[in-house]
């Protein structure tokens, strides 16, 4: 009869329990998902994927006077009067969000369904998306498998990423890029050439492109390496530098 060894049983309990972790996340995630109240924001993200602005709406329910349930929901669905040009000229013109997860969201529901559950679903996928993120980030800093997982551990039943999980806002999409603002930042001080600067600079268009507070990220780590600055460190800083001009021409040029 054989015997596991209390290394390989510690394994395989830990297997089992993180697996038992994530998927009791997912099950949370999926809950209820398409009858929670649909609030107002959402309502905002229906109307910029749908191709019209909040101003655009107001206006045209005010000379209709009083509108039934379909007219309201037609503002908020995407039909063949409005196209993915229309959706990108409303972000256009509404620029206090930044586009990405909006025109991607177009994209979903025209492949998939105009229901609250299928637009929330997408957040869904991005939440998911965080746990290699933020494992792959864990791996970056501690290089430790153990606090790697246990932060996946965290991060897939925490109440607040499950919360924002099922919410049609970029707030899931905005969290995978700032994971990866910051595993590209540590990976290209550890590596320092030009595939990793390269994959830095994507990372922080992502983040731009995703929200505009994203910049905050990118000019923080900016401020790490001049606040541990060293000879030594004065090609990494120059190679930031080239990165995040790149990044920010990248976002005016895309945004003007």
């Amino acid at each position: 009869m054989s015997h596991k060894n209390p290394r390989q049983k510690s394994k395989t309990i830990s297997v089992f329990l993180i697996t038992t972790v994530i998927l009791l996340g997912l099950f949370f995630r999926l809950s209820n998902l398409s009858n929670k109240v649909f609030w107002v924001d959402e309502v905002a993200t229906a109307v910029r994927v749908s191709g019209y602005t909040i101003t655009q709406v107001t206006d045209d329910l005010l000379q209709q006077g009083v509108v039934d349930r379909k007219t309201l929901l037609s503002y908020q669905t995407i039909n063949s009067d409005r196209t993915f040009g229309d959706s990108l000229d409303a972000l256009t013109k509404s620029p206090e969000h930044a586009p990405l997860y909006f025109l991607l969201t177009r994209l979903w529901m025209q492949w998939w369904g105009n229901s609250v559950g299928i637009m929330r679903s997408f957040s869904i996928v991005f939440s998911l998306l965080c746990l290699p993120c933020i494992y792959w980030l864990c791996q970056e800093l501690f290089k430790r498998s153990q606090i790697s997982w246990l932060a996946v551990g965290i991060m897939s039943i925490s109440p607040f990423y499950v919360a924002y999980a099922q919410e049609a806002r970029p707030y899931s999409l905005w969290t995978v890029t700032i994971l990866l603002m910051g595993v590209s930042f540590w990976r290209a001080i550890r590596l320092n050439n030009k595939s990793a600067w390269s994959f830095y600079s994507f990372c922080l268009i992502l983040g731009f492109y995703t929200s505009l507070f994203s910049s905050y990220i990118a000019f923080f780590q900016g401020i790490y390496l001049l606040l541990n600055f060293t000879k030594q460190r004065a090609l990494i800083i120059k190679n930031y530098l080239i990165s995040s001009s790149i990044s920010v021409l990248a976002f005016y040029l895309g945004s003007g």
